[in-house]
């Protein structure tokens, strides 16, 4: 295994809380011109683009359908819903961190989202001066699946990708990771992961507590041999795990 240097993390789903009341927030709104945006479809949007998911709702429910007004509505309610507080960073984001910080490893992170929206979630959270490093959708031509993001984030931490361990909630940001040669560590919010992603990940795990304990233990594993360390090196209490290992809460 090559020795871990950069850690590069989704945001949306991931480190914030937004997932749930962002897909609340485009049902209410399309509700509002008379249409119906059902899981599966939502689903189908998560970790890509905005431009990406527009077509993706567009092919699904027609040209006609209003997308820049659904969408400003969409926006308006999650900002709304980020001024009351309500969007909330995930369990064991401090924690997690803290440890990656201790460990020395640089780190980034790679968003679907749009500058001035991820910024904003940033600022809500008090977490802008946590990363030097912030790649966003706008800043690349193409969304996950494609690695682009992930390798600009590598590229711009001066990290190889194979030294770098990615962390992401969203089938289509697993895939981009793996496209991109890096290693990534799979925490799913609202569903299980896809088989082909929970075969393709390094990790499945829970949460990020987690997380930061196995980065803990490789790179300390890593630090004692030498990097000589190999994938089946790293502790047992936290396997590769199909959906049905996950937490309760994750299912």
């Amino acid at each position: 295994m090559q020795k871990i240097e950069a850690v590069i993390l989704d945001m949306d789903g991931l480190m914030i809380d937004t997932e749930r009341f962002a897909r609340e927030a485009w049902r209410q709104a399309a509700s509002e011109v008379g249409y119906t945006i059902d899981e599966a479809l939502l689903t189908r949007t998560r970790g890509r683009t905005l431009e990406d998911g527009r077509t993706i709702l567009l092919d699904a429910l027609g040209q006609g359908f209003p997308y820049a007004e659904v969408r400003s509505r969409r926006d308006a309610y999650v900002r709304e819903a980020l001024e009351r507080g309500d969007i909330q960073a995930m369990e064991g984001l401090t924690v997690f961190l803290e440890t990656i910080d201790s460990l020395q490893l640089k780190k980034a992170i790679a968003t679907s989202g749009q500058g001035d929206a991820t910024s904003r979630k940033l600022a809500a959270l008090g977490l802008n001066d946590s990363f030097g490093t912030v790649v966003c959708g706008d800043d690349i031509e193409n969304g996950k699946p494609a690695p682009d993001i992930f390798l600009e984030a590598a590229r711009r931490l001066d990290a190889e990708p194979s030294q770098c361990v990615v962390l992401e909630d969203s089938d289509a940001g697993a895939r981009a990771a793996d496209a991109a040669g890096m290693r990534v560590i799979v925490i799913p919010e609202l569903r299980p992961p896809a088989p082909d992603v929970v075969s393709l990940a390094w990790r499945v795990l829970p949460s990020l507590i987690e997380a930061a304990s196995l980065l803990a233990d490789v790179c300390e594993k890593q630090a004692e041999n030498g990097e000589a360390t190999t994938a089946t090196s790293a502790s047992p209490a936290h396997p590769v795990g199909p959906p049905e290992d996950l937490a309760p809460s994750q299912r």
